[in-house]
């Protein structure tokens, strides 16, 4: 079961259990995503004070191969009409193909 923790209290490396949306709900994080300072700015800015994290026994992050992520970027590529411009998008990028990655191996 996810675990509600203040945004404080975010470490590098926990897993976001649910998306996380802003009040126009747009994405601003993915569920699963692996959260880092440049995730906690961003809650910050919303104002979000609280997530849900997934405990230990809910996690099974896996280093995906090289091979795998290319194969993810190529899915993506084909379904994008965009090029991440900031780091934001950036990120966003690289949760989607981190997320598709997982999906490929499974």
């Amino acid at each position: 079961m996810p675990k509600k923790i203040k945004i404080n209290d975010i470490k590098d490396g926990m897993i976001l259990a649910h998306p996380i949306l802003n009040h126009f709900d747009q994405i601003l994080l993915s569920g699963g995503a692996i959260m880092t300072e440049e995730s906690k700015k961003v809650l910050k800015t919303w104002n979000i004070n609280n997530i849900d994290i997934l405990t230990d026994d809910e996690t099974e992050v896996s280093e995906l191969s090289d091979e795998v992520i290319n194969i993810a970027k190529v899915k993506l590529a084909k379904r994008m009409m965009w090029q991440p411009r900031v780091r934001i998008e950036e990120n966003l990028l690289n949760a989607a193909i981190q997320r598709l990655g997982h999906e490929i191996v499974k």
